[in-house]
């Protein structure tokens, strides 16, 4: 079914900004991984309750992205306050929750700079 658009943009439309556009074969795999999870469900009801508040403890290179479609992290909860001082806070334009599947390249090359800025503090 996942190679049919119209069931893609019907299962990913909260976490891409284009489902019709994912790869059936990585719809597949988030599909099956989820299926497999056995610790989702307890993930979401611990993190609806609970926010990041250790920002002065870390101490590595961190970038946060969102995408400017991100329907799951919506701006308004995007808080800002709870990361570190020192990182980097990026928008990604046209993308949604998942960055890696609107941006693939893009979110590659963050990784590797922010490894890259690790590795040159020491961290």
């Amino acid at each position: 079914l996942l190679d049919r658009p119209t069931v893609r943009r019907a299962g990913f439309a909260t976490g891409s900004a284009d489902p019709v556009a994912l790869d059936p074969g990585l719809a597949r795999g988030m599909v099956a991984a989820l299926a497999a999870c056995t610790a989702y469900e307890a993930m979401l009801a611990t993190t609806a309750h609970t926010r990041f508040e250790r920002k002065h403890q870390v101490r590595v290179p961190t970038t946060v992205v969102f995408g400017d479609r991100d329907w799951i992290l919506p701006a308004p909860n995007q808080r800002r306050e709870l990361a570190p001082d020192h990182c980097t806070w990026l928008v990604i334009p046209r993308c949604g929750h998942a960055p890696m599947w609107d941006a693939p390249e893009q979110t590659l090359q963050l990784v590797a700079e922010t490894v890259r800025e690790a590795e040159g503090d020491g961290a």
